[in-house]
């Protein structure tokens, strides 16, 4: 089990390094740049806007430190 919980803490850590190297990428942009989200599960992409994306990318950041947290509270 606990090795179950080292190998999630790693992907989460991993999953957080890439969302803030996609921030500092959407940073970098223009603020009229065109930017595309991916449909998840599927290889669409829908026009979107460098702000919308890097909200997303902020939730989602939120959301793997909040986990990330929990399960350092558990230990």
């Amino acid at each position: 089990m606990e090795k179950r919980a080292n190998l999630r803490k790693i992907q989460i850590e991993s999953e957080m390094n890439m969302q803030t190297i996609i921030q500092s990428e959407l940073g970098h942009l223009k603020k009229t740049a065109k930017v595309y989200h991916k449909q998840q599960n599927a290889n669409i992409f829908f026009l979107s806007s460098v702000n919308e994306q890097m909200l997303d990318s902020q939730r989602t950041l939120d959301k793997l430190k909040a986990e990330l947290k929990r399960m350092e509270y558990k230990n």
